[in-house]
């Protein structure tokens, strides 16, 4: 996203808490708050952008309240995971000036004016389409952090997937010939084994979504794969199910789709190209900058 306000000629400045949390464990004082109050200080923005805002201490937006109160700031929130409606969020929320969900359900968890739907995105400078010949390492690769969800479904799978991700063992799915390869890859590691997979397999994590997408319904794409992604209810609202990206709901349907995909190159190249064509007009972090600011003005 810093790099999307960047190309709208926006000076960009990260604020990373992580990079705090062992410093004030170990002290067992907050530095972490008081160099974000004192950085907002100093670089005095128009638009303070909060990533998992409810995952942030009450101190960070009582901070920004202050600060609100003697400049013209505007708030915006991007919540990517499920929380609850308690006192802490709502009062969260009601110091965010717009606030957007990732998740169509979040919305039955809380509503008002305030609240959009907007998608999460990929980058294209990062993750390449380099062409169809190139996608020859990997038939179908899934690359996520493992869940029982995710593991039951591969556990009983026929079709062979190369598994990364952290988590992962063999006995996960011990008698099936997977691939598993239990490792945590950095974004341009995961961009090169999307590049090299004629497939790519996208299946949510049952612990926090309920009917969104997540990295992987778009990076994939516009590294040129086939996105053979598990139904959830937003995938209509992003996709044309069937020509841009094969969608199942259950292991038959996955495996007939892998099947067709191995045997059938042009409708698999037909299908990555509607996809990548799909992502890369309509499903930028640069696109998700554009809706921020029409609606910021």
């Amino acid at each position: 996203m810093s790099r999307a306000f960047k190309q709208k000629n926006f000076s960009t400045q990260i604020f990373d808490t992580k990079k705090y949390r062992k410093i004030d464990k170990y002290f067992k004082r907050d530095f972490s708050i008081q160099k974000f109050g004192k950085k907002l200080k100093e670089f005095s923005p128009d638009i303070v952008f909060l990533i998992a805002p409810m995952f942030l201490k009450r101190e960070y937006f009582e901070i920004i309240d202050n600060f609100k109160e003697r400049n013209k700031l505007k708030v915006v929130g991007w919540v990517g995971d499920s929380f609850k409606k308690e006192k802490e969020n709502i009062d969260k929320i009601s110091l965010i000036d717009l606030l957007y969900y990732t998740d169509t359900g979040y919305f039955d968890i809380y509503s008002a004016d305030n609240v959009e739907y907007l998608p999460l995105a990929t980058d294209p400078k990062i993750f390449i389409d380099k062409g169809f010949l190139y996608k020859n390492k990997y038939n179908c690769s899934f690359v996520a952090s493992r869940t029982p969800g995710r593991a039951g479904f591969l556990k009983d799978l026929k079709c062979c997937v190369d598994v990364f991700g952290p988590g992962w063992n063999n006995n996960d799915i011990q008698g099936i010939t997977h691939n598993v390869k239990k490792c945590k890859l950095d974004i341009c590691q995961v961009s090169n084994v999307y590049a090299r997979s004629r497939m790519v397999l996208n299946l949510k994590n049952e612990n926090n979504v309920i009917n969104g997408l997540n990295q992987r319904s778009f990076d994939p794409c516009a590294a040129g794969s086939l996105l053979l992604h598990d139904y959830v209810a937003d995938i209509d609202l992003n996709y044309e199910v069937g020509n841009e990206i094969l969608v199942f709901r259950s292991k038959e349907e996955f495996s007939e789709l892998y099947q067709k995909c191995m045997i059938d190159a042009e409708f698999r190249k037909k299908i990555s190209e509607n996809g990548r064509k799909r992502v890369t007009s309509c499903h930028t972090f640069t696109n998700r900058v554009e809706k921020i600011l029409m609606k910021l003005r």
